[in-house]
């Protein structure tokens, strides 16, 4: 038998295969609850006007989806190396492979939507602060107007001179 990668292997070794990707699979899922608990935390920080702590959760969900590109190489790189893979493989493994992909692949669709929530949320906030600090700056203006003069300024005389 062929395994994907062209090489020859006993039938033995396809539920080793088969457990490998189980394993894979495992993993990929738990990295995105991982990354769906992360990405909740992120919006409820934004939402409670923590940008602070938002931000360092923006680092946690930065390696939790390196580790997931990581684990994506083992899993074919795109659908169709997944599918190869999946027909190296016990039928059985290869339709719970499946349903476990479609929960993944759920997961992150949330995770996006949030986030494109997210970025909304910070559009409107930038804007906000934009159109404060241009208050400011008008503001600082007209009393730079109202300020202390130099030589210009008027004298009091009296009738001497």
């Amino acid at each position: 038998m062929a395994r994907h990668d062209g090489r020859q292997v006993g039938a033995g070794d396809v539920g080793g295969e088969g457990a490998r990707l189980s394993r894979v699979l495992d993993e990929v899922e738990r990295l995105c609850a991982e990354l769906d608990v992360l990405s909740r935390r992120q919006s409820a920080a934004l939402d409670d006007g923590r940008p602070d702590d938002a931000a360092a959760i923006v680092e946690e969900r930065g390696e939790v989806v390196a580790q997931l590109a990581d684990a994506a190489v083992n899993l074919g790189r795109d659908r169709d190396g997944f599918e190869r893979l999946l027909a190296s493989g016990p039928a059985g493994e290869a339709e719970r492979a499946r349903a476990q992909a479609a929960a993944v692949a759920a997961v992150v669709a949330e995770v996006l939507a949030r986030d494109a929530e997210d970025a909304a949320l910070l559009a409107q906030a930038r804007e906000r602060i934009a159109g404060e600090m241009a208050g400011v700056g008008r503001g600082r203006a007209a009393i730079g107007a109202y300020g202390a003069g130099g030589a210009n300024e008027p004298r009091m005389q009296d009738r001497r001179g």
